[in-house]
């Protein structure tokens, strides 16, 4: 995988040139070179040219245009740049285009004709979905406009013999005569037996003036202007489709079609003995390994190599043998495979060598009797008739695209280090094709005793590659002159010139209209049947008070004795006890921070519909926990539990300061505003049948409307950590002790009941009557954040993922909602410790998958939970097939807070299995060593916050990939956060500026786009956590927020990173 990749040859004036790029596997950062000769068929191309990279990419393509000026296109993603063919100086490069959208934007090609700039390039990756694609601009630099039935150029989809049909070039015949040439394999739909690997086809093409060209399509043997067969030509070498019986020793120069590779450090010779025409290696064992295994050192493995260049042929290598009679020779056959292929490897074959054959010459054959199918066999030279078949083998193994290599071998071992290796007569005979496409393409390499070499390139997350020395300067001058010039020092009238930009930030515009995603509750009142509505007052327990209502099943004596079955220490309340009335934000308070210095930089835009939004919970905002007819959640006992934790009694106060707090997020563009309705505020008494809360309601609904009147859009979370406290006999059980086989870490409650009635069904009728009535309005619910975080066992995962299903299909069915539903997942994505050791990774993919893929796997896939969950969670509920059936696509995208990255070994003194299968194991439930150390450099993967958050943005962007190829949905970040380390002990002016913030915020939306434009990754929206700091569980001192609350006073000021995160979004944004 390192040389030269994606030549382009290109004649002008004369001189051809040719383009490329070679890559270093372990020092990536591609050079560019740029080769010219005056004599295409000869061996005299000047040294090359290095062309500046700045894009730091590959598949260069080389294009003059008619004011002479000459330029570059590269990959991925197209990239221009102005270039300098003499000086290899390059203009600081503009992305032009990036495909249709599909993966893997690269290949670019770049021609002008009737007026028009087409580029051509390759996406879908090279396998069954590559493609090629056309775009056209009146200017080189854009905007280009694609072709309209792109792609311009496949065969995915279709049952066509040829496929992976992509990465297409256009080329001029001496008639002028257009033509377009691709890459394509010779496998079926099925794409199993390839093994000519990625071939070339060629295609007519017809293009009239103001027209887009029009191709024919790889279907089989193709018709057009084909001149008639020449043999006239330059150069040397077999024609395609010629009889092609070889013997290689007629001249020192090798064929075309052979290749020679040596040992890089050890030396080694090849020459030919004129005296008895005879190629000889030497010394043997240096070039062609004699242990009892097939490996070839980091070094590599001298060879001579045949390439296969028909589907079906037989090839021998002649060996002339003199074998000691104290040996004990035989002929040994086997296949053997590097990594962890997915086919059925043939079982070895030893069989002595007979007698008579020891000191005669044999000939070692590798036959293709069919494109599906290897035979290998010896027999001897002088009686071809007595032959020994050792072994056959599937064609599927020869077969790989771009990353694999593969080889069919035969190795001679002799039994010293001196001894040489003598081979002559070197016969490959083409047999047929199966189809009229001739490419050179997989080696045939000979060695004796017939060996198998399959070796491909293994792809993980992430891969640290070793290297020396400073960093590479991201962004040099055009002419690169700076890096040998001598400064030029000179005095000048010194005066204050710098100026510095005073931006303030843009509110959300007032809306013309109110969209609807439902009809409104009048019309679904029938959905929700025998409501009925009331109201309580505040609970205090200092008052003397006492209702008089005892009778009343749902009075404010029943209501009250909710809250004393807990005795509350230190109950205190906040300073508001109505709504406030919100006021402007002073546009003082609108002026943006300076901005952060240094940052990467980008040409990408955010679509036009991506989603930015704040979010919150209600637990951690609201406070006001008992007025107005709230019963207590089991988040408010936390603190009984902890001595010491801050409890959520007054937390912000938003409960009455939501409207200020509407005020000031839209005043800073925000679009969405996500927030957690609690079930207890609409049913103080939880249970179907029960009264609803009318404050609440009301409440609720005066926030989605004060949400719209600014201009944002409301998104309701429907449980958020907040379990009404009945569903608990004993507050105790909130907690989860470590080593009783717990999931989470605090229980909500899933798998209880009340009265008789399952969590699940009390849950699904709540999420009923806040969806019906606040459906019309509302374009996205959630129905849990983070479940798994409160997850006891395996009850409490089917109750959720029934429950959240349920809930989708009543949104979607009886409502008729035309809105979105997800459930939101928490997992701080798990990277293997080492990419390169297969434990590490299978550590990481457990950790991921018992966290996402246990409920990802039935409602996004409608397959069964990963072996993760199961092998740990022993009473699991098993899912039947209508099950799966029911909750497949019950989310309409796919929602997670990805707040950091987590390093993943496995456990250090026992197995992952064995950890599950011991309640007790300190590991348990993920059994993996989780850390925040890379490899063995003993650096932190990332900057350190006040919690267990760490700057990771190139892992953010890896998981963007992870989410999107895994579960097949786009992908919607509801929360990520950074609480800057010490900020709760820093003066007010400190803690505004919060440039950490800033960085993460900044680096991980930066990451993200490239996972849009690069990675082909739907990536739908970006919800920060939080709008201000709040009540994190006990905590005051992690301030996750964007804005600052004064605990005495509570009066909200906008942090830096606020205005970072909306105007990276904002500045970026494509326009509708």
């Amino acid at each position: 995988m390192e040389g030269i990749w994606a030549s382009t040859i290109r004649y002008r004036d004369g001189t051809f040139y040719l383009i490329t790029s070679y890559v270093q596997w372990n020092d990536w950062g591609p050079k560019i070179l740029l080769f010219t000769s005056k004599n295409l068929f000869e061996d005299d191309w000047n040294d090359p040219v290095v062309i500046e990279n700045p894009a730091n990419d590959i598949d260069p393509d080389i294009f003059w245009d008619d004011d002479g000026k000459t330029y570059m296109a590269v990959a991925a993603g197209i990239w221009i740049s102005e270039i300098n063919i003499e000086t290899g100086a390059s203009s600081k490069p503009l992305k032009v285009w990036n495909g249709t959208g599909d993966r893997n934007p690269e290949g670019p090609h770049l021609y002008k004709k009737y007026g028009y700039y087409y580029l051509l390039i390759g996406e879908g990756g090279t396998e069954l979905n590559h493609t090629a694609t056309l775009a056209r601009s009146k200017n080189i630099r854009g905007p280009y406009e694609g072709y309209p039935g792109n792609p311009f150029l496949t065969n995915k989809n279709t049952n066509e013999y040829f496929q992976t049909v992509g990465h297409a070039e256009f080329f001029q015949d001496a008639s002028e005569n257009w033509w377009a040439v691709a890459l394509a394999t010779r496998s079926g739909p099925a794409w199993e037996a390839y093994p000519m690997g990625r071939e070339t086809v060629l295609m007519p093409i017809k293009w009239q003036k103001d027209q887009w060209p029009v191709i024919d399509q790889v279907r089989g043997k193709q018709s057009g202007p084909l001149p008639p067969p020449n043999r006239h030509v330059k150069g040397s070498g077999p024609f395609a489709n010629e009889l092609d019986e070889l013997d290689e020793l007629q001249s020192h120069q090798f064929r075309s079609s052979c290749y020679f590779g040596g040992h890089r450090k050890r030396r080694c010779l090849l020459f030919l003995r004129q005296d008895i025409r005879i190629l000889q290696i030497s010394p043997s064992r240096v070039n062609l390994t004699a242990d009892a295994v097939f490996k070839p050192d980091k070094d590599g493995l001298a060879f001579i190599a045949r390439k296969q260049t028909a589907t079906t042929f037989n090839y021998c290598g002649i060996i002339n043998l003199s074998i000691d009679n104290s040996l004990t020779p035989h002929l040994r056959w086997r296949v053997e495979a590097a990594g962890k292929p997915d086919y059925t490897l043939p079982e070895a074959n030893i069989v002595p060598l007979p007698e008579p054959w020891r000191t005669q010459s044999v000939c070692l054959s590798v036959e293709a009797t069919k494109n599906s199918q290897y035979s290998f066999s010896v027999a001897l030279v002088s009686n071809p008739r007595e032959r020994i078949s050792m072994g056959t083998a599937s064609a599927e193994i020869m077969s790989g695209g771009s990353g694999p290599f593969t080889a069919v071998s035969q190795q001679y071992e002799p039994n010293d280090d001196i001894s040489s290796a003598y081979r002559k007569l070197y016969p490959y005979k083409t047999v047929k094709h199966l189809s009229g496409v001739v490419r050179r393409s997989s080696s045939t390499a000979m060695k004796l005793v017939c060996i198998f070499v399959v070796g491909s390139v293994a792809v993980a997350q992430q891969v640290y590659i070793p290297v020396k020395g400073p960093s590479p300067q991201s962004e040099c001058a055009i002419n690169g002159s700076y890096a040998t010039a001598t400064p030029v020092y000179s005095y000048r009238e010194f005066s204050f010139t710098q100026t510095e930009t005073i931006r303030t930030a843009t509110s959300r515009p007032a809306p013309t209209t109110t969209r609807l995603f439902a009809p409104p509750y009048a019309s679904l009142s029938s959905l929700v049947p025998s409501l009925t509505t009331t109201q309580w007052g505040n609970w205090d327990p200092s008052s003397n008070a006492s209702a008089t209502d005892t009778g009343a099943p749902y009075g404010n004596a029943s209501w009250t004795a909710v809250w004393k079955k807990v005795t509350w220490t230190n109950f205190t309340r906040g300073i508001y006890s109505t709504t406030v009335e919100p006021t402007a934000v002073p546009t003082s308070e609108l002026i943006l921070p300076p901005p952060e210095y240094l940052m990467h930089r980008d040409c990408y835009k955010f679509p036009a519909d991506f989603m930015l939004g704040v979010a919150a919970s209600a637990v951690q905002i609201e406070g006001a926990i008992a007025d107005e007819g709230r019963t207590p959640v089991h988040m408010d006992a936390l603190s009984l539990l902890n001595p010491g934790a801050a409890p959520d009694y007054i937390t912000n106060e938003n409960y009455y300061l939501y409207k200020q707090d509407i005020e000031r997020i839209a005043s800073m563009g925000i679009e969405y505003y996500r927030f957690s309705i609690p079930w207890s505020r609409i049913l103080p008494f939880v249970l179907p049948g029960t009264p609803v809360n009318k404050q609440g309601l009301d409440h609720y609904d005066d926030i989605i409307n004060f949400v719209l009147e600014k201009g944002m859009l409301p998104a309701i979370v429907l449980h958020h950590t907040d379990t009404p406290l009945q569903f608990y006999s004993n507050i105790s059980d909130i907690l989860i002790t470590p080593g009783t086989g717990g999931i989470g870490y605090t229980d909500s409650g899933f798998q209880y009941s009340y009265k008789n009635v399952s969590y699940e069904d009390a849950f699904v009728n709540y999420g009923k009557i806040v969806m019906t009535h606040f459906a019309d309005r509302v374009p996205i619910f959630w129905t849990f954040n983070e479940p798994l975080l409160g997850s006891r066992n395996g009850r409490s995962i089917n109750t959720v993922i029934k429950a959240h299903a349920r809930l989708y299909h009543f949104y979607h069915e009886d409502i008729k909602g035309t809105g979105k539903i997800s459930i939101t997942f928490n997992d701080n994505f798990g990277v293997p410790r080492d990419p390169k050791n297969p434990a590490d990774v299978d550590a990481a993919n457990h950790f991921n998958s018992f966290q996402l893929a246990t409920f990802a796997n039935p409602i996004f896939l409608g397959i069964d939970y990963p072996a993760s969950y199961r092998m740990t969670v022993a009473d699991y509920v098993p899912l039947s097939s209508s099950d799966l059936a029911y909750l497949k696509g019950t989310a309409d995208f796919f929602s997670i807070q990805p707040y950091t990255a987590t390093v993943v070994s496995p456990p250090p003194s026992s197995s992952i299995a064995d950890c599950a299968s011991n309640i007790t194991h300190p590991l348990r439930p993920y059994c993996v060593t989780q850390s925040t150390t890379v490899h063995d450099t003993q650096w932190n993967i990332g900057y350190r916050s006040q919690s267990y958050v760490y700057i990771t943005p190139t892992y953010f962007r890896t998981y963007l990939n992870y989410l999107w190829n895994t579960f097949k949905a786009p992908v919607a970040v509801t929360e990520f956060g950074f609480p800057v380390f010490g900020e709760a002990e820093k003066e007010l002016k400190d803690q505004l500026f919060d440039s950490p913030r800033s960085q993460y915020y900044q680096s991980y939306l930066n990451e993200g786009f490239k996972a849009i434009w690069e990675d082909g990754v739907q990536w739908i929206g970006a919800f920060a956590w939080s709008f201000a700091d709040n009540w994190e569980f006990g905590d005051y001192d992690q301030h996750f927020g964007i804005q600052t609350v004064n605990r005495t006073t509570q009066e909200r000021r906008y942090k830096k990173s606020f205005f970072d995160f909306v105007d990276f979004v904002e500045s970026r944004r494509q326009k509708e």
